[in-house]
This record gives structure tokens, C-alpha cells and sequence, in this order.
């Protein structure tokens, strides 16, 4: 129907009508964009927050860094310069200054780690390196661990395994941040064992299994954030060891995850390129 064939009655009502419509149009798009600019502005503030946080985190890093050096400068010293007799009397107290001394660098070590993550400074020394030898040093460095609570750690790994292409300080970082952690929940007498094996022509899968509690599924996604810790292996920690392990295995082109049945067990997986050429001394065992 055309606007001739309308009364005056119902043209002007029906341009009142469009009227309205446009006019709750205009003020749907006005309360969007309102609550567009405070979600930016939340945005914003959070980011300014979180770069505030990033900034005195790095700056008391630093700072803890130097002062906790020089403590294990001097405890070393004092060590080294007692007698017997007072080793005797002081030297429980020397060790605990150590201990403690050791733990927060490796807290420090931690945070600078996360940090360099986030702002994307975060590099590594990828080179061929032999894999099999790798695992095999991971296993008798961290065994000292796992005999305290009678849990058997093992290593299966095929001969034929190929080199891999990584940064072998920070791999062996990744592996010692899983088998701890596969040792703090795993009971006693339980079994931690790592394995690899080739996963497809150009990659690698290193398996890291435990007998422990194993992990909730609805934990499952969070267990790479950053400061999570949440669930049963909240124990202690800054909640930063899977977020750097799993940066670091990104940077190595490769992928992180885990699988985990509560009760039973649980399972991280991590996966390294292979080496494109494989170096004479491949097939060598250390």
C-alpha cells in the first residue's frame, strides 16, 4: 500500500510508528557503545595492572636475586672457615641457610622465567642433541627424589631413537618440573615412568606417567595458566612450573597436554622435532 493510498490519520501514525523504531534503535546502539567504552576501559585497566604487577615483580626479583646471592656467598664462606667443633653446633643451622637459600633462588629463577614468557623475550639454544642420553641423565638426576617415597622411576626408550632438535638445559627443566610433580602425588611404593618413542616422520613423544591421584577433568584446562594452582596439586609452588614448561615446549615447536584418570594415574605429554640430520654419532648411548 502506497502512502496515496493512506488517510492523513494513518500516514502520520505510521510515521510515528518508524519514528519510535528508529528512535529505540538509536538508543540500543547508544547503550551499546556505552557499555563498549567501559569494557575497553576494564580492559585497560587491567592490562595497566597486570603491567604494574610484571614491572615490581621484575624489579624485586632483581633486587631478592643480588641479596640472595650474597647470603650464599657468606654461608659458603662461614662453611668453609669453621672448625669441627663449631660445624657441630652450627652447622644444622648452615644447612637450613642453604636449603632455604636454594629454594627461593629457584622461586626467583622461576619468576624471571615467567616474566621473559609473557613479554616474549623468552629464548632458547635449540641444537641437535641425542635425546636417549638426555632422558637417561633427567632419570639419574632426579632418582634422588623419588627414593625418599620408595617410588620406582624408570625409562623406556627404543635404541633406534632419533636425535631431536632442543635446548637440552631447558628440556631437562620440563622433565624435572614433571617428575617432581609426579612424585609429590604419587604414594609411596607408586611408579613414575618416562618413555619416548617416534610419533610420526618429523616428531618425537616424550610420556611422563605416574600411579597418583590423578587430576579432576574440570582442572584439566587451567593446569598451563599462569599462578593457577587450584585442585590437588596446589601444594606449595607459585603455580608457574607447567605454564613455563609448556612455553618452553612451544617455543620448541612442539605441544604439551596432559590425560589423567582420578585415582589411577596421570600422564603428561610433550612432543620435540626431530633433527633433520642425524649426526654420525647418532646411534651412539652415553
Amino acid at each position: 500500500m502506497s502512502h496515496d493510498d493512506l488517510s492523513r490519520e494513518e500516514l502520520v501514525a505510521r510515521l510515528e510508528t518508524e519514528r519510535r523504531g528508529t528512535s529505540e534503535t538509536d538508543n540500543l546502539l547508544r547503550e551499546l557503545r556505552a557499555c563498549q567504552l567501559k569494557l575497553e576501559a576494564q580492559n585497560r585497566a587491567l592490562r595497566e595492572g597486570q603491567e604494574a604487577r610484571d614491572d615490581a615483580l621484575s624489579i624485586v626479583t632483581h633486587d631478592l636475586g643480588n641479596f640472595l646471592s650474597s647470603i650464599a656467598m657468606a654461608s659458603d664462606l662461614l662453611a668453609r672457615t669453621i672448625t669441627a667443633g663449631e660445624r657441630q653446633s652450627g652447622g644444622e643451622l648452615l644447612d637450613a641457610i642453604g636449603r632455604a637459600t636454594h629454594r627461593m633462588q629457584t622461586l626467583l629463577t622461576t619468576l624471571g622465567d615467567a616474566g621473559l614468557m609473557v613479554a616474549g623475550c623468552f629464548h632458547v639454544d635449540r641444537r641437535p642433541d641425542q635425546l636417549q642420553s638426555l632422558l637417561a641423565e633427567a632419570v639419574a638426576t632426579l632418582r634422588p627424589c623419588s627414593v625418599v617415597k620408595r617410588i620406582r622411576l624408570s625409562l623406556r626408550v627404543p635404541d633406534d631413537l632419533p636425535w631431536v632438535v632442543c635446548d637440552r638445559e631447558r628440556i631437562h627443566q620440563v622433565l624435572a618440573n614433571l617428575v617432581r610433580n609426579a612424585v609429590q602425588h604419587t604414594p609411596e611404593g607408586g611408579t613414575i615412568t618416562l618413555e619416548a618413542a617416534r610419533a610420526g616422520q618429523d616428531t618425537v613423544r616424550v610420556a611422563v606417567s605416574d600411579t597418583g591421584s590423578g587430576i579432576p577433568s574440570e582442572d584439566l584446562p587451567h593446569l598451563f595458566d599462569r599462578y593457577w594452582r587450584k585442585g590437588p596439586r596446589a601444594q606449595g609452588g607459585a603455580g608457574l612450573g607447567l605454564f613455563i614448561a609448556h612455553g618452553i615446549i612451544t617455543i620448541h615447536d612442539g605441544q604439551l597436554w596432559v590425560e589423567s584418570d582420578v585415582g589411577r594415574g596421570t600422564t603428561f605429554f610433550f612432543t620435540l622435532p626431530v633433527a633433520e640430520r642425524q649426526p654420525p654419532a647418532a646411534t651412539a648411548t652415553s
